[in-house]
């Protein structure tokens, strides 16, 4: 008899599962489970984009990172001028954007570019990430060697 129990009460123990699966599946109708929304404005949140630079023979170059959400993301980097004469700046402008069709795991990833242009070497520089302007952090090196490797901005 007390073997008949615990039977009893492991079908229905199943049946309850089996039952609370087949109204889960109905229910999620295949849609795919979205991260709930932050309501953080992005606007008002500082850019930064760290940087080597080197500057020889007349060239400068800028070896940087930016973090992407994701690993699926490709990052790029052109130059244009600003202004003209004593007032000319010259903004490195990064852009970052996700692969189409991609999919990738939400992780945050460090994706590195190059730029270089010609230019006196007390030019002023400035930069822009995806449109909007960025703080440029930049660490100055003597070599193309020191130029590329690891970044250590938290020192």
């Amino acid at each position: 008899m007390e073997n008949t129990n615990y039977v009893l009460a492991g079908v229905v123990v199943v049946a309850l599962i089996i039952i609370g699966a087949v109204i889960f599946m109905r229910n999620s109708g295949g849609d795919t489970l979205e991260p709930p929304a932050v309501n953080t404005p992005t606007d008002s949140l500082p850019v930064t984009i760290n940087a080597k630079h080197l500057f020889a023979d007349g060239v400068h170059r800028y070896h940087g990172v930016v973090t992407s959400p994701t690993p699926c993301y490709d990052v790029s980097a052109t130059v244009s001028t600003n202004g003209e004469g004593s007032d000319m700046s010259y903004v490195i402008h990064v852009v970052s954007s996700e692969q189409e069709g991609a999919i990738c795991a939400q992780v945050l990833t460090d994706k590195e570019f190059d730029v270089s242009f010609t230019a006196l070497e007390d030019a002023k520089v400035e930069a822009t990430l995806n449109g909007k302007p960025a703080t440029l952090n930049v660490i100055e090196v003597y070599s193309p060697e020191e130029l590329v490797g690891p970044f250590d901005f938290k020192s």
